[in-house]
């Protein structure tokens, strides 16, 4: 297309709006195979496919290619055109194999279609709009970024109908990839009553993987409103969202954990058994730093409702035992590592874990008498 490309351009915001998302769509992958990605960074880092290729020492490249007349390219006789200036800074700036600048990769045809696409941010149908987004957080450099998350963000609010969950799919996509970009934005994922459920789980997805540390308090104190819901599924989603905070953000796992502790004996036994399993995510690796937290688990031992919450509660006691495995040390190193003193703490927890669930072991269930001998065997 392009002998046409200029002119699409220009057409874009003159067309009717499903003609507007094909045409984007058409240019979207046209700039796959023509242009360079202006974000591209590092050190010994191709710019483009074509640079990958020079430092292979394969040809032609991609340097060489945009070293050439773009004039030639459509067919114009013209010399010194501005497109060849803008080409061969390009190229310029993919031969050192480090882009300093990502405007030193944006000819002026590149630049075209972005100046051409942005005003249609603004459009009413949400289909033109995360077109164009998908193009822009593609092809236009990073720090122009933000002005596509507030067009796909006012989008998402201000959508109430069936489409939401598709365009949530979307902005969720742009998230994955510019975290940054939307993590100013993240009380825009907050959880509202009329969400139905998998909206609500894409939700807490999204917040978890865009918050920085700064946000934490924020974002937690949501999350434990999050806990006081009525449906049961969601609660746990709102669990495991807790988990991956804490693993991301260390100092925040006291606070977490406490939340954790009073839903290990909830009634649903959906929620008590992820409560459970979420805690020991976060404690097995390094059990001599939640001795508490474990002590506190084998008290409640007897108040779970779940046998996988129970039998949980036996691994995560016992699991300092076999430590040494899972970290590829020996016994007496896991021992200096963690301390004797505390190794013998843990020991008496493990026991005293193994005869509170050894004195209802007739009436267990089968999965969890597996686990008390399993218990009784690491002792």
């Amino acid at each position: 297309i392009h002998w046409s490309y200029r002119k699409l351009c220009k057409l874009l915001v003159d067309m009717d709006e499903w003609s507007q998302v094909a045409a984007v769509q058409l240019l979207h992958r046209y700039a796959r195979d023509n242009f360079v990605n202006p974000n591209r960074k590092g050190e010994g880092e191709a710019a483009g496919r074509g640079f990958a290729a020079e430092t292979m020492g394969e040809a032609p490249t991609l340097a060489s290619e945009m070293n050439k007349s773009v004039d030639d390219f459509y067919g114009e006789e013209q010399a010194g055109s501005p497109d060849q200036a803008a080409a061969q800074a390009g190229g310029d700036a993919g031969k050192g194999g480090v882009i300093r600048n990502p405007e030193d990769l944006i000819t002026d045809d590149h630049r075209l279609l972005l100046r051409c696409s942005w005003p249609l941010l603004q459009s009413r149908n949400s289909a033109v709009l995360l077109a164009v987004a998908a193009l822009q957080f593609d092809f236009a450099p990073s720090y122009e970024h933000h002005r596509c998350a507030k067009a796909v963000m006012f989008c998402m609010r201000s959508t109430r109908t069936a489409a939401e969950y598709v365009i949530l799919n979307n902005v969720a996509t742009f998230a994955y990839r510019y975290p940054d970009v939307f993590a100013p934005h993240f009380t825009g994922f907050f959880v509202r009553a009329s969400d139905p459920l998998h909206v609500k789980c894409l939700k807490l997805d999204v917040m978890t993987e865009i918050i920085k540390e700064d946000q934490i308090p924020e974002l937690l104190k949501e999350l434990q409103a999050y806990l006081r819901d009525n449906e049961m599924s969601f609660v746990s989603n709102a669990i495991f969202a807790l988990g991956r905070c804490a693993q991301k953000h260390p100092k925040i796992q006291e606070r977490i954990l406490k939340s954790l502790m009073a839903l290990s004996t909830h009634q649903s036994e959906e929620v008590s058994c992820n409560s459970v399993q979420v805690t020991l995510a976060i404690a097995q690796e390094h059990p001599h730093m939640y001795i508490q937290q474990i002590a506190k688990l084998i008290k409640r031992y007897r108040f779970l409702v779940s046998p996988k919450a129970r039998m949980g509660v036996l691994w995560l006691s016992s699991c300092h035992l076999t430590l040494h495995n899972r970290l590829g040390k020996t016994e007496e190193e896991v021992k200096e590592m963690i301390g004797v003193e505390t190794f013998g703490k843990l020991c008496d927890l493990a026991y005293e874990a193994a005869r509170l669930a050894a004195l209802d072991f007739i009436g267990e269930a089968e999965e969890v008498k597996i686990q008390i001998l399993n218990s009784f065997a690491k002792l």
